[in-house]
């Protein structure tokens, strides 16, 4: 059964299976840390099932280094101290890797695209409450 996800549950995928790359963690050494089945733990990283908070948050009791709010909300840093090594990949490399930049333009073109119907939408209902008022 797929799942619909929402562009910002997408980026919540993408960055969560940056973090395990990133880390060093399989699938199935997530799947025990987070105490969930192989299959679960592969519908999440393949999109037929949302990451849920509770998952993360296994994670990261697991890494306490590791940021939930950069998997969860895409906080700034994924470590809680970031503590680069010499050798280390930025994250952005990481990134180009899962997702391919032509894939990225697009998220941040329809995600203004998004910004700007919500705009519209606002602006509709102003003019609905003014008419309204007359």
């Amino acid at each position: 059964m797929a799942v619909d996800l929402t562009p910002m549950e997408v980026l919540q995928r993408d960055r969560l299976k940056l973090v395990l790359k990133v880390i060093g963690i399989d699938r199935q050494h997530f799947a025990d840390m987070v105490e969930r089945k192989l299959g679960y733990i592969n519908q999440m990283l393949s999109g037929n099932r949302r990451v849920t908070e509770f998952v993360v948050l296994r994670l990261c009791k697991a890494h306490p280094d590791i940021n939930p709010d950069f998997i969860l909300k895409g906080a700034n840093e994924m470590y809680l101290k970031q503590v680069p090594t010499p050798g280390d990949r930025s994250i952005q490399d990481l990134m180009k890797e899962i997702w391919p930049i032509e894939r990225l333009v697009e998220l941040n073109r329809l995600m203004a695209e998004m910004e700007e119907m919500k705009r519209r939408v606002w602006a509709l209902e102003d003019e609905v409450r003014k008419l309204k008022g007359k």
